[in-house]
């Protein structure tokens, strides 16, 4: 009995030290760049996220290979209950989703899916607060 509750003891001290305040029900609250191989020809997604509670709300860059960007910042709007769900829109019918969760320290990984397609990327948090997205 007394070597069940040392373990019962040991698991939960276990659980407890992989918990952390970015983890998956942590704040997104921050400036994001995706995690991409150098790219000569450009290209790249960054996310200014900020978070109340469950509530996600931002502004992003997108931009293609070749440089191109969207005109404008796009808009984000999403949930973070455990796992993040982010809507991406410009505002001239272009729309992609974000879903995934927060992975190690200050790294989201998800699905990435718009209309080229569907893909899983990362982003590493570059600033730990956003600009009033």
């Amino acid at each position: 009995m007394r070597l069940a509750s040392r373990l019962l003891s040991l698991a939960v001290l276990s659980v407890m030290a992989c918990v952390s305040t970015t983890g998956p029900n942590g704040d997104l609250t921050g400036t994001w760049a995706e995690v991409v191989q150098p790219n000569p020809g450009g290209g790249g997604v960054t996310l200014s996220l900020r978070t109340l509670g469950s509530t996600v709300t931002g502004t992003g860059q997108v931009c293609y290979l070749g440089g191109h960007c969207y005109p404008g910042a796009v808009s984000i709007t999403g949930t973070n209950h455990g796992s993040f769900r982010l809507s991406l829109a410009d505002g001239q019918g272009w729309t992609a989703v974000y879903a995934g969760a927060v992975v190690g320290h200050d790294r989201l990984q998800g699905l990435w899916t718009d209309d080229l397609g569907a893909g899983t990327i990362a982003f590493d948090r570059v600033q730990p607060s956003a600009v009033d997205p």
